[in-house]
């Protein structure tokens, strides 16, 4: 990520944070690991999908952004 990436180290802490902590709440007994239900989990990965996309839109430009998902690597025309 470079010297750009210092900006996406309160995400990618936080996240790193909330999992390691729900983990090791996970092993008290008595306690249930919350990463263990389905909708924490899925809320989780929507925060990274949603976030990977808002900042790629936002570094590069939508149309420059969505282009990347359609044109194949090698240029184009192939």
């Amino acid at each position: 990520m470079g010297w750009r990436g210092r900006r996406y180290l309160p995400l990618i802490g936080s996240l790193a944070l909330f999992i390691l902590g729900c983990n090791l709440l996970g092993l008290i007994p008595g306690f249930h690991s919350p990463t263990n239900n389905l909708n924490t989990t899925v809320a989780c990965a929507l925060v990274v999908f949603f976030s990977t996309h808002i900042i790629g839109i936002r570094e590069q430009g939508a149309l420059r952004y969505l282009k990347h998902f359609v044109v194949p690597s090698g240029g184009w025309p192939p």
